[in-house]
């Protein structure tokens, strides 16, 4: 008679149910920035500005962009709380980039922008 014993497989179970929990947890928008100036999208696009569009929402979310994958490739692995913080991590990283790209008179707009939406 032969006898098959499988070890360790409640456990690896439970880890895949963690890694699934993880990326629901990451599931949909991941960065949602924004900013309530009325002229915002107007700076952005280039209306009515003679030194053309600022681009700064374009180019501070791709600067953002490879960041966000390696951390939630790596928060995925660790479970939905980690990938929960690094959503929120990648978000204010995504406002600080945009910040450094918008252009400044008053420092109103700059100011202006924030994550929005759901982040958690």
């Amino acid at each position: 008679m032969v006898s098959v014993t499988i070890s360790g497989m409640r456990s690896n179970l439970g880890r895949i149910a963690n890694v699934a929990a993880a990326a629901r947890a990451v599931n949909g928008p991941l960065v949602s920035v924004s900013s309530n100036v009325p002229y915002a999208r107007s700076i952005e696009e280039g209306h009515r500005r003679r030194v053309g569009a600022a681009l700064m929402f374009a180019r501070g979310l791709a600067e953002t962009r490879p960041e966000a994958k390696r951390q939630i490739a790596v928060a995925i692995i660790q479970g939905p709380v980690q990938a929960g913080a690094a959503k929120e991590r990648i978000n204010q990283l995504a406002v600080r980039n945009v910040r450094k790209y918008t252009p400044v008179l008053t420092g109103r707009l700059r100011d202006s922008v924030q994550a929005s939406g759901r982040i958690q």
